[in-house]
């Protein structure tokens, strides 16, 4: 959901924080979006590392602070550019990540199938800019949007944990 609604979304978020038309699209299109793909290979060798839970919820955790920092509108363009190159690496790296879960999480001969599954309802995220538009029609402010949208990562790193736990007592109950 934050993928579709900071791709949709940031571009007028940043220009009522006053940055330039030209400013809010290069810090959504270029850097944000291409930051991503260099966010997602770093966050898989950091997975590798330190596993899967807590390099994704320091990436969402992450993803919540950058969302908090936007909503203050106190800043000036540069920093907003580089938050939208370090947010991009979360956000859109993050991404990539959550599309590998199922593989960790199902056998062989589910594995495809709950991937594909896996991705095909992440697809519902486009509800969010659906609901930042309606937010914004009520009158909302760019900064009461953002804060809301902070929610969405809140969310999947509860969701993370309960599904983490899930499999540590499968893997327990196989175990013995």
């Amino acid at each position: 959901m934050n993928v579709y609604f900071l791709v949709n979304w940031m571009p007028g978020l940043l220009q009522k924080a006053k940055s330039t038309q030209r400013e809010s699209i290069l810090a959504t299109t270029t850097l944000f979006n291409t930051r991503g793909i260099f966010g997602a290979v770093i966050l898989g060798r950091l997975i590798d590392r330190f596993g899967y839970l807590k390099v994704i919820t320091t990436g969402l955790l992450c993803t919540i602070t950058f969302m908090v920092v936007l909503a203050t509108n106190q800043l000036p363009t540069q920093t907003l550019l580089v938050l939208a190159l370090v947010g991009g690496g979360f956000v859109n790296g993050g991404q990539g990540a959550l599309n590998s879960l199922p593989s960790l999480i199902y056998g062989d001969s589910l594995r495809a199938t709950a991937t594909g599954w896996s991705v095909g309802i992440g697809r519902l995220g486009f509800v969010g800019p659906l609901i930042a538009g309606f937010l914004l029609h009520l009158q909302w402010t760019s900064s009461q949007v953002l804060l809301t949208a902070a929610l969405a990562p809140l969310t999947a790193i509860i969701l993370l944990r309960a599904v983490a736990l899930s499999c540590q007592r499968r893997e327990a109950a196989t175990r013995t």
